[in-house]
Parts: C-alpha cells; structure tokens; sequence
C-alpha cells in the first residue's frame, strides 16, 4: 500500500512538473502600439508613399526584444531600430534591443518614395548628410521611436543648431524633439564594435499615435479625390477649400486633443481645431500632393477691435513662386467665395492686422512678396489666356474691392474717399495703376470697351467701383478648338451648367491675352 502511495506521488509530481514546463511566466512587461506600414497609392496628384496606417493586431504582434537584436550586433552596414517597448532608457547598454536593418534595404524604400508627407524645402542644406533624412523617414513611416548606427553613417557632431532646428521644423509629425548621442565606445575595451550614433524621438502614447495615423490616413483620401488633370493650381485650391469648408475653428479651444500629434488628426477627423490644426492639415496636404509647402509661426498684431495673438500659418510653391496661405483666416471669413488668403503676399496677409514672424521662422521663409496671378503662369497658350481670363474675370467682378486687396492695391482696412452717382466708391487707387494690373488679362481695348461693364471707371485720376454687382458662376474648360481666326471653347460651371465661349487672342513675346470673348 505504501508503495503504492509513493508511486502515486511520484506520478503527481511529474504531473507538475510538466505543468510548469508548458506554462508561461507572468511578468509585467510594458507594451506599446506600434503601426504597420501599408502602400497607398495616391492619384495623379500624389504617388505612392508608404506610412503608418492601421494598428496591429493578432497578426502583428509585438515583437519580443529578448528575440531582438542587441548593439553588440550592430555593424557599419546595419541600423537598429528600436520601438517604444524595446527602450529600457537613453543610457545605451549591451543587452539594449531593436530590430537591425540592412541600411541598404531603408535606402532602397527611401528611393521608392516619389513623395513623402513632409517638406523638401530643406534637403540641399543636409546634402552633406545623406543617411540621417532617410533613416528619420524610415523610422518615422514605421511607427520606430528611435534608431542606432553607426556613427560615421550619421555625422551627427558635425550638425549646427541650425540645423537642428530645421529638422525639428521638417520632422512635424511629432515635433522631432531629437537629441543626438555620439560615443567613442560604449563598451569599454571592446574595440570591435564601431563607435555609435542615435537619434531619438519623443513619441507619444499608443492612443495618441493612433489619432495621428488615422489623421495622415485621411489626409492620403483628401489628396486621393483631387479632380484628374489637375495642375498645381487646381490641387491646392482644392485642398485649401476643403480644410475652409469641412473644418471649423474651435474659438473655446475645448474640443482639442493635447499633443502635436494629435493637431492632424482634430483637423481632419474630428473637423474642429484652432489655426496650428488648419496649418498643420494643410502642410501634410500639400507634401502629400507634391506642392512643396512649409508652416509660418509669428504674431497678429493688436488692432482697434482685436488683441494681439500668437499664429500659425503656411507659404507654399506654386510654379516655383512663394505665396503665403492662412486657411484659419479664410474659414473664420465671411467672404468665403473668393479664397481672400490664398495664395497671396504677405503685405496681404497683414492687410487687416499686421503680422510678425517668430525669430525661427523668419530665418527660413522664403519672400511672399507678391499675390498669385494667373497671367504668369497659364498665358502660354490660347488655352491658358482663357482660363486666366476666367479666373480674373469672376474674382474682379465678384468682389471688386477684395480683388484690389489681393493685388496690392488697396489694405483691408482702407475705406473708400467718397460714395458717388449712388452705388460708386471711389478709392485712392490711380485708375492708371488698375488698368496696368489688367493688361496680362486683356487688351487695352478690349478692357475700355467691354470688360469694366461698368463696375469699375475713372474719376479724376482716381478708380471708382460699383457696388451692386452680381455673382459671376464659376467656370471650368472643358474642350478648346481652334474655329477661324479664333477658338471656341466649351465651359462648365461648379453646378454642372454647360456654356460656350468664343473668343481671340493677342500674343507677344509668347505670351497670350483675351482680345475679345462671348460666353453663352
């Protein structure tokens, strides 16, 4: 009977044992989020770019840094690349582990990517300094908080705080709090591990890189839906709309998530920010498009009715020029027709209020010292001369005034000298100076007999405006066709109407204006 029980003991504690075997430890382990890297083909305003897009699942586990790499892997051909759950701190020890890359394998995505959310604007100043812009996007798109290689792959010691400081401007996706590390060894005689550079980014939370992925997702199907056959101009008339018709300015300031990686995603998800959402939307926007697009902080000066305030806006290339772009402003405006801060200078900009920039970004803005004007761009051909004719046509008959705003003329808040014959202002603009700033648009015949339909004439040298004018449609061209000593054109407007317009053309220097036109 003993032996028997002494059996049945012995066959109960190998029963445990194997328990214990097949049973996993619970140990308290701090996970983070991390995203997957998805390919998002972007129309023909956009082409595809890889980025952080959906958040892992059963099928994208976390990876175990006891299966990790350390840096005692770590070669001059290789980068380690760490995640939020792979640092045990920024003191750097052996058994620290991430995941190693080839470095030509981050090269060779780099290279796929024919545009990146962010601005380029930057690039020659870091030409010396190949690697460190890659792997920042590489680790970036990849949802990595930080990176290590090898030190001479980085050069980070050559680096000024100028420098520094762009990087912290171009990386926006978490305002690139980076610190650099450079050792000569950081293991002590071990003279065969190569001398090691890191950069670190202070990523958030799981939740609040989550809101930022979703916010860029978003940001990828806005820049999908751009009308096929857009040009520049198209695409960013287009986006700037959608940010002044589809997200509203949240004047409380209560419904708005802490974090700048969270300002993309309040703007285009949640579709109610303060300006830092409107230009930050529109920075990725623009990148994402191909229009090279940068964000402006400074201060609104105080006027008679308003404080002073501190602000963030946007310049951005359009056919290798500088405009600046205050999507706040626009959505906040009760003009919202004409698109008053669009593409305009900076004097219009300071039109209302006068605006200052930050010492930071005084230092990079490129000169914003004239609006958009169609004539330079598009007047190369009959076909251009038209739209330009159209877009000149609407926005100076429409708003009259806020047209001489956006050419410089006049400030915001000048007021008219006198109210004459009813429903004329005259204004102390040289009628002479107006006529000037047409002739891109038109003839000089053309416009003394026709174009002015009476909303605009001369008194006594100066210009005088007729206030009771009514909304001109909106046109698009669809199809132009020579037609004798002319061309005809079919037109479309933003409600679908159908219309034609026939027209001639003047040309000089390869250039082309309306000499005269009919639109039925």
């Amino acid at each position: 009977m003993m032996k028997q029980f002494n059996l049945l003991c012995l066959l109960l504690a190998l029963l445990l044992l194997m328990g214990c075997s097949t049973t996993p430890k619970l140990e308290s382990v701090e996970t983070t989020s991390y995203i997957e890297p998805t390919q998002t083909e972007v129309l023909d305003t956009g082409p595809v770019s890889a980025a952080p897009t959906e958040q892992p699942s059963s099928e994208h586990p976390e990876p175990d840094p006891d299966e990790s790499e350390g840096l005692d892997a770590l070669t001059a051909e290789t980068v380690l690349l760490f995640r939020q759950n792979q640092q045990p701190g920024k003191k750097f020890n052996p058994d620290q582990r991430g995941e190693l890359v080839p470095v030509e394998d981050i090269f060779s995505w780099w290279e796929e990517q024919q545009t990146l959310p962010r601005t380029h604007y930057f690039d020659a100043e870091f030409a010396s300094h190949p690697a460190l812009l890659k792997l920042l996007d590489y680790a970036l798109f990849h949802g990595y908080s930080g990176f290590s290689a090898d030190a001479s792959l980085l050069c980070l010691e050559e680096f000024t705080a100028s420098q520094w400081s762009k990087l912290d401007l171009i990386y926006r996706v978490d305002y690139a709090q980076i610190s650099k590390h450079v050792t000569d060894s950081l293991f002590g005689e071990n003279d065969s591990l190569p001398s090691i550079a890191s950069v670190w980014l202070v990523c958030p939370d799981a939740e609040t890189m989550d809101r930022f992925s979703q916010g860029l997702d978003a940001a990828r199907k806005i820049v999908s839906e751009i009308p096929e056959g857009s040009d520049e101009y198209d695409a960013a008339r287009f986006l700037y709309e959608y940010l002044r018709d589809h997200v509203s300015y949240d004047s409380r300031g209560l419904d708005y998530y802490e974090g700048d990686w969270s300002i993309l995603y309040d703007a285009l998800i949640r579709g109610s920010c303060v300006c830092t959402g409107y230009s930050d939307a529109l920075y990725y926007l623009y990148n994402l498009a191909g229009i090279e697009c940068l964000t402006v902080d400074g201060v609104v000066e105080a006027t008679e009715v308003t404080e002073a305030e501190n602000h963030q806006w946007n310049v951005a290339r359009l056919y290798d020029s500088w405009y600046s772009f205050d999507a706040t402003w626009e959505a906040r405006s009760d003009y919202r027709l004409e698109n008053s801060y669009f593409a305009v200078s900076k004097d219009v900009l300071s039109g209302y209020a006068a605006r200052s920039y930050s010492l930071r970004s005084a230092s990079y803005v490129p000169a914003c010292d004239r609006s958009f004007f169609p004539a330079e761009a598009w007047n190369n051909s009959p076909e251009g001369a038209l739209r330009s004719y159209l877009w000149f046509y609407r926005f100076s008959s429409v708003f009259p005034r806020a047209f001489l705003v956006y050419a410089g003329l006049l400030r915001t808040t000048d007021e008219p000298l006198h109210v004459s014959s009813g429903k004329y202002a005259a204004y102390d603009v040289e009628y002479e100076a107006f006529a000037e700033l047409c002739d891109p648009f038109v003839t000089p015949v053309f416009f003394r007999k026709s174009f002015a339909r009476n909303l605009y004439r001369e008194s006594d040298g100066y210009l005088e405006i007729y206030s009771d004018y009514t909304i001109e449609p909106l046109y698009r061209i669809v199809e132009v066709d020579p037609q004798g000593k002319g061309y005809k054109a079919q037109l479309v407007t933003s409600t679908g109407q159908s219309a034609t317009a026939t027209f001639t053309v003047e040309e000089s220097e390869g250039r082309y204006r309306i000499a005269s036109i009919s639109i039925t």
